[in-house]
């Protein structure tokens, strides 16, 4: 298994979506996707990875510089490229009849442009505030990248894309 040639495909992207920012800036941005990569790819089951909050890739990429994270994740869930997807819901705060509402990126996409803010368990229009304090995000390793890392791992030739 060639997982450096994998990771290598990544990280040229991410030089070549870099190369316009400071220097230490970019070389952070690029560690923290190494590292991130270096810890999905030696995961057990990538696709066991559906749920990863904003804590664990802290911990995963052994920052606590919020400013760098942001922007790599913003920077690797690109598509083509994507290596991670965003998912935002709310969970319903009741004990006895938990519920969760996923939000399609084009449904919060709309909230947040319209500034139509509404908790969509219970229909109850709220503040924006509140509106801040019901999403939950985390992020998912992507579909692409499992299939990527699947082909290229059997064959190791990404070449041919």
């Amino acid at each position: 298994m060639k997982t450096y040639e994998l990771k290598d495909y990544y990280l040229k992207f991410v030089e070549q979506e870099t190369t316009s920012f400071e220097e230490d800036f970019r070389k952070d941005v690029y560690r923290i996707t190494e590292a991130f990569l270096d810890s999905v790819i030696n995961y057990g089951d990538i696709t066991a990875l559906k749920e990863i909050d904003y804590s664990m890739v802290k911990k995963l990429v052994e920052s606590e510089n919020n400013k760098s994270i942001n922007y790599t994740l913003h920077l690797i869930a690109l598509e083509p490229y994507d290596i991670i997807e965003w998912i935002s819901y709310i969970d319903s705060d009741d004990f006895f009849e938990p519920g969760r509402h996923y939000f399609e990126n084009e449904e919060l996409a709309e909230i947040l442009k319209n500034k139509d803010y509404y908790n969509p368990l219970t229909g109850e229009d709220v503040s924006q505030e509140e509106f801040k304090k019901l999403i939950n995000t985390v992020f998912s390793v992507s579909e692409n990248f499992i299939t990527r890392y699947k082909i290229y791992t059997s064959c190791g030739d990404l070449s041919n894309e």
